[in-house]
């Protein structure tokens, strides 16, 4: 015990002296400081993460009751014919005809003043993609529905920024198909030789409804690589804007997967 100050001296001395190679150490701290502090400060970031993990959870446990609560309520309802059939109306559009045609099949939602949209292809990978771009004659950004988009406060309004979103997804996303009705579900061709279940025989009846200040909409898409999913999502306005856009939930109805790699 009576050489532990020497040892200690040994140590910050030794230390010192390769200082320009251990620049994580503090002078006042000898090796084992050092490590009790970095397991320290290991602990308090693990802590946050899963504070801020719990918290999400939470607060997507409470969206589902929410959701619940508005269905069992009569709140959220079948989505109308009129809308699913201007669903599949609008899906149809080819990227190349969309910037001519959005607004003329969805008439209760406008762009944002003083911006214009555009078309890019993006190369790369196995698959080129199109996306889809706006401009205010300054700086272009990419689409995003929640910045340049205006939508008035009504279930229709709604429904139709949820149409731009998803046929945002469909080309940005290889082999996914949004699934509202039959006929959505028999234009689904596989990519692979696995044949497809009847997919029909699942509940595949998208709802849409207020409750509160919250739009909440429930629909299926089929994935090549996942199957065939049902996913709840809450929307929010704010002066004529979406504040809030969130997938709170999502229930595997089907497995599938093509088996093909990309």
């Amino acid at each position: 015990m009576k050489f532990n100050w020497l040892f200690n001296w040994f140590i910050k001395i030794f230390f010192n002296k390769n200082r320009r190679y251990r620049h994580d150490l503090r002078d006042d701290r000898l090796p084992w400081e050092e490590f009790q502090e970095f397991e320290k400060d290991k602990f308090r970031a693990i802590k946050e993460f899963e504070d801020r993990n719990r918290k999400t959870v939470l607060e997507f446990n409470k969206t589902v009751l929410e959701f619940n609560d508005a269905k069992a309520s009569g709140y959220i309802k079948t989505c109308s014919a009129e809308n699913i059939q201007l669903a599949s109306q609008f899906f149809n559009i080819g990227i190349d005809d969309f910037l001519n045609q959005v607004f003329i099949f969805l008439d209760k939602i406008q762009l944002a003043k003083n911006y214009t949209m555009s078309i890019k292809t993006i190369r790369g990978g196995t698959f080129n993609t199109k996306k889809l771009y706006v401009t205010d004659n300054f700086q272009e950004h990419e689409f995003n529905i929640q910045k340049y988009l205006r939508v008035d406060d009504t279930i229709d309004s709604v429904w139709q920024a949820f149409l731009i979103q998803c046929f945002i997804d469909i080309h940005n996303n290889i082999g996914l198909n949004f699934v509202f009705s039959k006929d959505d579900i028999n234009s689904i061709k596989p990519f692979g030789s696995r044949a497809l279940p009847q997919l029909s025989n699942f509940d595949i009846t998208p709802y849409i409804g207020k409750y509160g200040n919250k739009y909440f909409i429930s629909y299926c898409l089929f994935l090549q690589w996942g199957g065939l999913v049902r996913r709840n999502i809450e929307i929010t306005l704010f002066n004529n804007r979406i504040s809030t856009y969130k997938l709170f939930q999502g229930i595997s109805l089907y497995g599938y997967d093509c088996g093909i790699m990309i």
